[in-house]
């Protein structure tokens, strides 16, 4: 006669846990290597003048807003665009402390093979942002991620 053996549940916990590590590890490799195809950082920077009055512009390539006083508005272009034979899902998002100030005319959209497409960055001060005390102006930094996703 035969007797049954039991798992215990620790064992039972390992090999859940095993299975589990096993199931995300995979999806994140096959995410990785068969679906994202690129990622892009653009630097981002900004300052915020202590005197309402000044106003400042950037014509580097980057997206560089210059000096944008509380209540003023600035906008910048950047182009996309898909070099590959098909189609990909561009999703861009902001990181770091100037994120709140910045926002995007298009985050997520697909692009056809060898389409190009320019997206405007917007900045917006509120009016009511505290000044820095002593100093000229506060700087803000942050990137623009820019995901290139096969579709």
């Amino acid at each position: 006669m035969r007797r049954k053996e039991r798992i215990s549940s620790a064992k039972a916990l390992l090999l859940l846990l095993i299975a589990l590590f096993v199931g995300i590890g995979g999806t994140l490799w096959f995410y990785a290597v068969f679906k994202v195809v690129s990622v892009e950082e653009w630097p981002i920077s900004m300052k915020i003048p202590t005197d309402k009055r000044t106003i400042g512009f950037s014509v580097d390539p980057e997206l560089n807003f210059g000096k944008v006083p509380p209540g003023w508005k600035s906008e910048r272009e950047m182009t996309t665009g898909n070099p590959y034979e098909f189609p990909v899902r561009v999703d861009i998002y902001i990181r770091g402390n100037v994120s709140p100030f910045i926002s995007i005319s298009n985050n997520s959209y697909v692009l056809a093979p060898k389409e190009v497409r320019k997206i405007k960055f917007f900045s917006a001060v509120p009016s009511n942002l505290p000044t820095p005390k002593g100093e000229d102006f506060d700087v803000y930094n942050g990137t623009a991620i820019v995901k290139y996703i096969k579709v």
